[in-house]
């Protein structure tokens, strides 16, 4: 038989990997956000009066 505890090790890195991955996926599509944000207000402020 396998090692119970051995099982949740794996299982507890594989949710790990999982939380880190969509952690990043959120950052990353945040930045880009608030980055378009910044722009479109720098474009707004140049352009208009």
């Amino acid at each position: 038989m396998t090692d119970p505890q051995a099982n949740i090790v794996n299982e507890t890195e594989i949710l790990d990997r999982a939380v880190s991955r969509k952690w990043n996926k959120f950052t990353w599509s945040g930045l880009i956000i608030i980055g378009i944000g910044c722009l479109l207000v720098v474009t707004m402020r140049t352009f208009l009066p």
